[in-house]
């Protein structure tokens, strides 16, 4: 019985801890301002299955639009926010772009990826934006997965 006991105990002594969730979800106050801290998109929200995408995406400081289907820097630049084709390009330290796409401020490339919609939040502070990416702007949002071929079709400004 006191063996049974021993072991029991050196046993639980090595089951590591459960891992921690994310937190989704704090709301804040400062200087009299409600706002939400998000958790980590990946863990934290939900989406629709991942499919392939392709179209153009330009990436810019505060700003990442892929726009499906479109084949140049012109024809994104001319889709409107609401279009059903035009997302924030949602990228984490999982989606590894970094691999395939030499990142610059203000290029645009034209791009194929697996990507999944992030769907709307179902509970929202008052304060809360409605929208995804900087500043709540965007109606959509993809999260990357894997991107499956870049070609820059608009280089940055020097």
């Amino acid at each position: 019985m006191l063996l049974a006991a021993l072991l029991l105990m050196q046993g639980a002594a090595t089951v590591p801890p459960p891992p921690s969730a994310p937190v989704c979800r704090r709301d804040e106050r400062s200087g009299g301002v409600a706002f939400v801290i998000r958790g980590p998109d990946r863990e934290c929200r939900r989406f629709r299955a991942p499919r392939s995408y392709e179209g153009a995406w330009i990436d810019e400081f505060e700003g990442s639009q892929f726009v499906e289907g479109a084949r140049s820097y012109d024809e994104a630049r001319r889709r409107m926010a609401s279009d059903p084709t035009v997302y924030w390009l949602d990228i984490d330290a999982k989606s590894d772009i970094a691999r395939a796409v030499p990142r610059r401020s203000g290029t645009a490339y034209h791009i194929r990826l697996i990507a999944r919609e992030m769907l709307p939040e179902p509970q929202r502070s008052p304060f809360s934006l409605p929208g995804f990416g900087h500043m709540g702007m965007w109606h959509r949002s993809l999260l990357v997965d894997a991107v499956q071929s870049a070609e820059v079709i608009r280089a940055a400004p020097e």
